[in-house]
């Protein structure tokens, strides 16, 4: 499902224009996009949270020349899926 796609089930399934919608899911992501990369977390009962997640430092390989190499510490976005969205996929 492409972004245009999920616009267009949002605003059919809550009777808005597609613009409206696009403009609500632009603020949406964006609002989640903020909140991680302050450290915080963004959680939705029965579906899950984002988060930040910080990754240390480790060794690595180059996939080319097979040399070791250092993958330094750096921090991912994230989510977990509640235990009721991961039951949609048993």
């Amino acid at each position: 499902m492409t972004k245009t796609d999920f616009i267009r089930e949002v605003a059919d399934d809550c009777g808005l224009t597609q613009k409206v919608a696009s403009t609500a899911l632009t603020s949406i992501l964006a609002v989640i996009k903020e909140t991680v990369s302050k450290g915080d977390e963004v959680s939705f009962l029965e579906f899950g949270k984002f988060y930040k997640k910080d990754l240390e430092e480790r060794k690595g390989r180059n996939p080319q020349t097979g040399e070791e190499i250092t993958i330094p510490a750096h921090s991912v976005f994230a989510f977990k899926a509640s235990e009721k969205t991961r039951e949609l996929f048993k």
